[in-house]
């Protein structure tokens, strides 16, 4: 069931897809609650703060110099 691109990395779609067969959402409503999931961790990581979702995934913002155009 495990899908994962041609870098090996887990994608939106898997996501939808594990919410609608484990949680048992319609697929409408599992794209809509990855959505809101998504956003919320946008909103957050705009207003400069980290984001950990356990078992999931980190979200940590670095400070990064600025480069210089070619």
């Amino acid at each position: 069931m495990k899908k994962v691109d041609s870098n090996g990395t887990l994608v939106k779609a898997d996501i939808v897809d594990l919410v609608y067969t484990k949680v048992g959402f319609t697929r409408h409503e599992a794209v809509q609650a990855v959505e809101i999931i998504f956003q919320e961790i946008k909103k957050h990581l705009a207003q400069g703060e980290n984001v950990r979702i356990s078992r999931f995934a980190s979200f940590i913002l670095r400070k990064k110099n600025s480069r210089s155009a070619r």
